[in-house]
């Protein structure tokens, strides 16, 4: 993925490759027991989610194909997505949706969007910039292996994400 996006050569602010990742929830600023108690709960959900998962393929499931690049406007982050999310990943998304709730971590209200982030600051003729990526096929597998819950901060400017606890899928 790095390779592809260096390829692009664009004006906006690079992600590290080290920081690249596929959020699957947003928890925002968390206090040590809520960290704690998602610990718990996500061990005792991915325990549990080929069950909730309505599917028998849920072990060899867990890649995506990210294949379309768009731009989240008001962040202005440029990422690239899949244009198909499987079922199992919605479901995980919905059940740390809930989850989040349940602890009482505040948590926005809109559709789960898979997507790995390529570019901040991405401001800059937005639609001609979309329009000129979309228009060469792309096509970047990716395995998922772990989930984390990592810890957002800053490092020398740089916005940096320090991996609180992981685990396999």
């Amino acid at each position: 993925i790095a390779i592809w996006r260096h390829q692009l050569d664009l004006p906006y602010q690079a992600i590290t490759p080290k920081n690249f990742h596929i959020t699957l929830a947003f928890l925002g600023a968390i206090n040590s027991f809520q960290a704690k108690e998602v610990i718990k709960k996500v061990t005792a959900l991915l325990t549990n989610m080929p069950l909730s998962c309505n599917s028998e393929d849920w072990p060899n499931q867990k890649s995506l194909v990210l294949n379309k690049v768009a731009i989240f406007e008001k962040p202005q982050v440029l990422h690239i997505m899949p244009t198909f999310q499987p079922e199992w990943l919605l479901t995980l998304a919905e059940n740390m949706h809930t989850l989040a709730k349940t602890q009482d971590i505040p948590v926005i209200e809109r559709p789960y969007c898979a997507h790995l982030s390529l570019y901040r600051k991405a401001k800059t003729n937005q639609k001609t910039t979309l329009k000129a990526l979309n228009s060469v096929p792309v096509s970047l597998p990716v395995k998922l292996s772990s989930l984390s819950l990592y810890h957002s901060h800053s490092v020398a400017g740089q916005l940096t994400y320090t991996p609180i606890y992981s685990w396999k899928i």
